[in-house]
């Protein structure tokens, strides 16, 4: 199939570049802390239980990763001049200067990118990173879609959105509404993650009630990652034998860009009248790829989608607002 090569194709791509992105040894980094402190200097150790740091005026620093919230690296090639402030006569002691110097060794040539405030998704399904207890992150797609997703717990995450197409075109009493759970944990933090899914979608025009498994497994930290997901689909209360595919990748190329990209492959869902995104085989085929602007506190994305024949092209706008204690 066309689309699925073109699916692994970009796969592939953004699983090459996440592996060059990952942090090592040597890295100049930023770790985050779940206490909200946070630290910068050379990465010198990171294994399953801790990561160890050189930082300019602390020294050597080990945290345990049980206590970390994030570990991102510092670009490079983006140069900037040394912060470097004027000596004053009376009050700075030789010790003071010395520590300042060794500290700007460190930031020139170097920016720091913030935390990545969005993670859990490329465009709408879901990635093998969940939000944490007590966050909450909300989208808006196209303005007429709207979800919502509460952190229950550290590993569990459940969701709902609504539909307003309905009630606005088609005089219909009920809007399209949608559930959503997913319960994830890390095999290796920030390397490999996974999650399973489950989501309810009642469509009243096609008098659809659209039940979705899948699993998905993430490759990568949560900046740059690639995801494979494989589950199936329960339509009206008839089990679709043919399995549903997801792929999709992120790669953060600069403090607040990423590419993305999400494809599926997935089993006719709807009535056979229903031609959009079928193929000859009866799957439904949909390939995207787009950019996504990262704020500290809010995300947009802006794609493309195409059907396998790439003669119907639609453009995805989306917004996401994450909220965190």
């Amino acid at each position: 199939m066309k689309s699925l090569r073109t699916a692994l194709t970009l796969l592939f791509l953004v699983s090459s570049l996440v592996l060059v992105t990952a942090q090592s040894v040597g890295d100049k980094v930023i770790i985050s802390t779940l206490s909200g402190s946070s630290y910068r200097g050379e990465l010198m150790e990171l294994d399953e239980e801790k990561a160890v740091i050189e930082t300019a005026d602390l020294g050597t620093i080990t945290l345990l990763l049980d206590d970390i919230d994030n570990i991102a690296r510092l670009s490079k090639g983006n140069k900037k001049p040394a912060r470097r402030k004027r000596r004053k006569k009376t009050t700075e002691t030789d010790k003071e200067l010395e520590s300042e110097e060794q500290e700007n060794k460190l930031e020139e040539g170097e920016v720091y990118w913030y935390k990545n405030p969005s993670t859990t998704h490329y465009m709408f399904g879901s990635t093998g990173y969940g939000l944490k207890k007590d966050e909450i992150e909300i989208q808006n797609i196209w303005v007429v879609f709207n979800t919502v997703k509460y952190g229950v717990t550290d590993n569990l995450t459940l969701g709902a959105g609504v539909e307003i197409l309905n009630l606005v075109f088609n005089n219909s009493n009920f809007p399209g509404f949608g559930l959503t759970a997913q319960y994830s944990f890390p095999i290796r933090p920030d390397e490999l993650n996974v999650s399973a899914n489950a989501a309810y979608f009642n469509y009243p025009e096609e008098q659809a009630h659209i039940g979705i498994f899948y699993g998905a497994n993430t490759v990568g930290n949560r900046d740059s990652n690639a995801t494979f997901g494989l589950g199936f689909i329960v339509s009206n209360g008839i089990s679709k034998t043919r399995p549903l595919l997801n792929f999709g990748g992120m790669l953060r190329i600069g403090q607040k860009f990423s590419l993305i990209t999400e494809n599926w492959i997935m089993p006719p869902i709807l009535a056979p009248r229903n031609d959009f995104f079928r193929d000859q085989e009866g799957f439904s085929s949909m390939v995207s790829f787009g950019g996504r602007h990262i704020g500290k506190n809010v995300v947009a994305d802006f794609s493309i989608l195409m059907d396998r024949k790439e003669d119907v092209v639609v453009p995805w706008i989306s917004i996401t607002i994450p909220f965190s204690k």
